[in-house]
């Protein structure tokens, strides 16, 4: 070799290399963006080594397909073809045997002389050189360089160039499977992030300590991710979390087996709410658990339709059986004579009345229950005026008046009128003085506003107020009266607010409902 061949060959070196060099550094390469890369490499192969064509192949499976094709010549790109083991059995096994296949006559070479009739005549190739994109020792893929209308013979710096840019095709083939990895993660993190139930990650320590929140989960319980972090669960319960589903939670933990109970939580601001937890250990590839995932869910609203649903349905048969037992016997006293006629319609008909009352409170409450309605804006003057002029026609008598600052926005159900009415009339019709008086109070807080209806009556019974605040346990009613009660609980639950009985006793008795304002902005 002279002088002059070897300062070339250094020269072809130099420029193969920096060939790769730049591709390596090519953003499209580094950042995974395998569309736009295959295509920067296909035409710098195509520059670099003065070829014809340069193409690009990924195998899937028993076939090989060609993800991108750079013509010189026209400088057009393509894809799409196809090659099938099954018909090339020589082809496939030197790639699969062989870092590069160099092919001077392709159409005569034992290793590519099979492509012949539906490939390399079809686009007039003479030559070929291939080289092999390999992972972990497996062939999956390869960069072709096409000669057409000649032979040639391809030099070894032109065969290392092409095992180099099929290295380069490998790391683009990697970032870019990383990359997608990462967006799929992102996404899968994102899902989990905003996913509308809380979830948590455990460690499968002692004591499971969290070590992930979602924002579900701060908004459920009122605790930020950051105090929340290194600490059990149990952080969550409180005076009335029942024993039996911690023990069976504990039981599945052990047992390192999935579990779903319902218990009675608190949240930050000592609220209770009642927690549908799903736990299940997350195993690695040997199967050791390695973490606990959780799963939290608000479910107080369905825990409490279904026991008030109990509930009024043992009052409505209990009430109904008590009445009719009344109208029966009235009957029969006025057949045997033992009442006059007079006397026993009056029972009769206050007995109807009051059976037909408590059907349209129960049938009013499943209804709300039923359809759950939204809260919307209500203004609260016009509302306790309608209450007044209402009420007062029934009791003529009674002095009921407004007071405060009533000219306020809430945010609240519809029905929240007919809560304050029937408060009202519960004020009225237990009074024992001839002319019984009501005050409706209307306080503004920065976020909520407080109605506060006084009477002064004898004093709500504990069993009624138990009722207001939804601590009344599941036994019958003994009154028509609770079912009203019921419904006031209802309607200010799904307003969102919440009532309390502040003072009752022989001088009279003040309940307070508070719901939202609907602008909270103070």
């Amino acid at each position: 070799m002279t002088v002059e061949n070897e300062g070339g060959d250094r020269q072809r070196d130099r420029r193969h290399h920096e060939a790769v060099l730049e591709l390596m550094r090519e953003e499209t390469v580094v950042d995974g963006d395998f569309d736009d890369a295959v295509r920067s490499i296909t035409e710098t192969a195509v520059r670099t080594v003065d070829c014809t064509r340069a193409s690009i192949w990924l195998f899937d499976g028993d076939h090989v397909r060609c993800v991108d094709r750079y013509d010189g010549r026209t400088d057009e790109h393509a894809a799409g073809t196809e090659l099938t083991a099954a018909d090339y059995p020589a082809y496939f096994e030197a790639l699969r045997t062989h870092r590069s296949i160099s092919a001077v006559d392709a159409r005569s070479d034992p290793r590519t002389r099979e492509l012949t009739a539906a490939y390399l005549e079809p686009a007039g190739i003479d030559s070929l050189l291939d080289a092999t994109v390999r992972a972990d020792g497996d062939v999956i893929g390869m960069v072709c360089h096409e000669q057409v209308g000649r032979t040639r013979e391809w030099s070894d710096a032109e065969i290392r160039f092409a095992g180099d840019v099929a290295d380069v095709v490998h790391r683009a083939l990697r970032n870019h499977r990383r990359a997608e990895r990462r967006r799929e993660l992102e996404l899968k993190n994102r899902a989990i992030d905003e996913a509308p139930i809380g979830i948590t990650l455990s460690a499968p320590d002692d004591d499971n300590p969290l070590i992930y929140a979602n924002e579900q989960f701060e908004q459920l319980t009122g605790y930020a991710r950051e105090d929340a972090f290194g600490r059990n669960c149990r952080f969550l319960q409180g005076p009335r979390t029942e024993p039996e589903p911690l023990a069976e939670m504990r039981a599945a933990i052990d047992a390192e087996r999935p579990c779903t109970v319902e218990l009675r939580n608190y949240r930050k601001d000592g609220s209770e709410f009642w927690n549908r937890v799903t736990i299940a250990p997350v195993a690695n590839d040997d199967g050791d658990v390695m973490n606990y995932v959780g799963f939290q869910q608000d479910v107080t609203d369905r825990k409490e339709a279904t026991r008030q649903l109990r509930v009024l349905h043992r009052v409505l048969r209990h009430n109904l059986s008590n009445q009719l037992n009344i109208v029966r016997g009235t009957a029969e006293q006025l057949l045997e004579g033992a009442t006059d006629a007079e006397t026993a319609a009056e029972t009769i008909i206050e007995e109807t009345d009051h059976l037909l009352g408590i059907t349209d409170k129960h049938r009013s409450i499943v209804r709300l229950l039923s359809d759950r309605p939204s809260p919307g804006p209500i203004e609260i003057e016009s509302l306790c005026r309608r209450v007044i002029r209402t009420v007062a026609t029934e009791y003529p008598d009674a002095e009921i008046t407004l007071e405060g600052e009533s000219a306020v926005t809430v945010s609240a159900i519809p029905a929240l009128e007919t809560a304050i009415r029937e408060l009202v009339e519960n004020g009225l019709a237990h009074g024992e003085r001839s002319q019984p008086v009501v005050v409706l109070r209307v306080d503004r807080r920065p976020e909520t506003v407080r109605i506060r209806i006084t009477d002064d009556g004898p004093g709500l019974p504990a069993e009624e107020a138990r009722i207001l605040t939804g601590d009344q346990a599941v036994e019958p009613l003994y009154h028509g009266l609770g079912m009203g009660l019921w419904l006031v609980y209802w309607i200010a639950t799904l307003s969102r607010g919440t009532i309390t009985v502040e003072e009752t006793g022989s001088n009279g008795t003040t309940i307070c409902l508070e719901v939202p304002r609907a602008d909270a902005s103070g």
